[in-house]
């Protein structure tokens, strides 16, 4: 069945504004609202710019039946294990409405004003593969216990655990020529997302 949802308005932009537009979404029936993870904007960094959680969790209060999803969050910026935490609390407090996407991250300036380190792609990718193992046992398991490369946590809990079982929905964003991404979506994620600021041709999204 298509389903139908709407990518929220987020820079200079009042909170006001952003709710009215969700109630209004909700009243209309369309399944989802979505919000990106930037800290700043693209085209002018000095734009105002609602920060993606905050936002998202005052929207839960806000609505009763649209899911909340988000288009996606960068792993860069939380550690999995309170990332794990924080998609589990709204999945709660919302009644189990939250569409979980997360990527890579690839924004460079941004990670630079922020202070956040920016690997190479691929090390990116290896640490948003060992994230979505930490969050999934976090979200599933009475305690968490994992070593990775990049990440660990051992005997992590995560109470109270999601309403969703097993768990949210998971969305990886991708790029296509990734080919490593579609792996990790192939092994974690329940579906993906193509970036809107590349579309592929019909011959990229065969392959």
């Amino acid at each position: 069945m298509v389903k139908f949802g709407v990518y929220l308005p987020q820079v200079n932009v009042d909170f006001n504004t952003v709710k009215n537009v969700t109630q209004e979404c909700e009243r209309l029936g369309f399944d989802s609202v979505w919000l990106f993870d930037h800290l700043m904007a693209f085209g002018s960094p000095e734009d105002n710019v609602l920060e993606c959680w905050t936002t998202l969790s005052a929207l839960s209060a806000a609505t009763r039946r649209i899911r909340l999803g988000t288009l996606v969050l960068c792993n860069s910026f939380r550690h999995p294990s309170v990332l794990a935490k924080m998609a589990a609390t709204l999945d709660y407090i919302s009644d189990g409405r939250l569409d979980f996407g997360i990527g890579a991250g690839w924004f460079r300036p941004e990670y630079e004003a922020y202070g956040i380190p920016f690997p190479k792609a691929s090390l990116r990718i290896s640490q948003l593969a060992e994230s979505l193992e930490i969050i999934k046992r976090m979200w599933t398991a009475e305690k968490a216990t994992y070593q990775g490369k990049y990440y660990g946590v051992k005997d992590a809990v995560c109470n109270p655990k999601p309403v969703q079982k097993p768990h949210p929905p998971v969305w990886v964003g991708v790029m296509i020529g990734k080919r490593r991404m579609f792996d990790i979506i192939a092994r974690y994620a329940d579906g993906w997302t193509i970036s809107s600021l590349y579309l592929p041709t019909p011959a990229e999204y065969r392959s």
